[in-house]
């Protein structure tokens, strides 16, 4: 006799409620606080030991709710996940360049070997719980037909982003910065949904997110250069543009939209990719053109920071020491 399932709407909220209060309350709210307070001050190291931390916490979660198939279920090559994720693969490549190279996030020195490690316990944390645990908990009620697939992929997805609304009250992020978070999210959330389910391999996912994470972080660590801007927050305008590029990665699902089951071709994969990358670009750009600049803009000339590198994970105040 086939189990019932639970109604939808229900089981929708309830594994909503259940990964609110094991994210915000327990993880990344107190847990989180109390990690952060407890540990290290060193630049970004504070990242590497609370992710380290939060990845147990994480492997608990699993364990708890019978996850640990993840680990052992039949799986594609690594590769092939990695060639799904060829926009974030060729996006990553692209942030290096001007946050790594031309920006000189490369030259940080020990952050930098901070930020590697910290970038990749991200990438496994909210892999594994999202992908690994969320994203499977709606497969295994609903993930017998396309519909059901497509609902628990989207699904899990959005609630990925919503996640990142506690952005607001752990670290006072500003709302629209952090709308424009969830938004992003939202998007990258899905196509990772989509990517595990064709693989069934959460290291491909874990990888593709740790390196994205990691190129944009690039731009946090990079040294302060002369007539440097920073924005306190963002416009309507910025928003409107952020979904705009959140349309640009969603082209790279339309391979599996047809036949989610189905294997994609690779020349659609890698087209689509392309656009992806040429839309964000667009995007990207015309968005800093017309973004009307809201809040304190600062302008730093012979900046000196004692070796310290700056992160911005609070725009509102920084505690520097200007030369003239």
């Amino acid at each position: 006799m086939k189990k019932k399932k639970p109604n939808v709407i229900l089981f929708t909220l309830l594994m909503i409620i259940i990964f609110l209060f094991i994210t915000e309350g327990i993880i990344w709210g107190y847990g989180g606080n109390l990690i952060y307070y407890t540990i290290s001050n060193h630049p970004q190291g504070n990242l590497v030991v609370s992710e380290a931390i939060l990845a147990v916490m994480v492997f608990i979660v699993l364990l708890i709710f019978k996850n640990g198939y993840i680990f052992t279920e039949k799986k594609e090559k690594i590769g092939v996940g990695l060639f799904y994720g060829l926009f974030y693969l060729l996006g990553s490549i692209l942030f290096m360049l001007l946050y790594g190279v031309y920006a000189g996030g490369f030259k940080s020195g020990l952050t930098i070997i901070n930020v590697v490690i910290g970038c990749f316990l991200v990438g496994l944390c909210e892999e594994f719980l999202c992908r690994g645990w969320l994203l499977n908990e709606f497969l295994e009620r609903y993930g017998d037909n396309k519909k059901g697939i497509w609902y628990s992929i989207i699904i899990s997805g959005i609630i990925f982003g919503l996640m990142h609304l506690g952005n607001i009250f752990v670290v006072g992020q500003n709302p629209i910065l952090t709308i424009t978070q969830i938004i992003n999210a939202a998007a990258l959330g899905t196509i990772f949904g989509v990517i595990y389910y064709k693989t069934k391999n959460i290291w491909s996912v874990v990888l593709l997110h740790g390196l994205w994470d990691f190129s944009l972080y690039l731009g946090v660590v990079a040294p302060i250069s002369d007539k440097t801007e920073v924005l306190s927050s963002f416009s309507v305008i910025g928003l409107i543009f952020t979904i705009l590029m959140m349309g640009a990665e969603l082209v790279n699902i339309i391979p599996y939209v047809k036949d989610i089951d189905a294997k994609p071709k690779k020349s659609d994969i890698i087209t689509c990719a392309i656009l992806s990358i040429i839309f964000y670009l667009i995007f990207l750009i015309v968005s800093a053109s017309f973004t009307a600049k809201i809040g304190n803009t600062y302008e730093y000339k012979e900046l000196y920071l004692d070796n310290y590198a700056v992160t911005t994970d609070n725009y509102d105040e920084y505690m520097i020491n200007y030369q003239n």
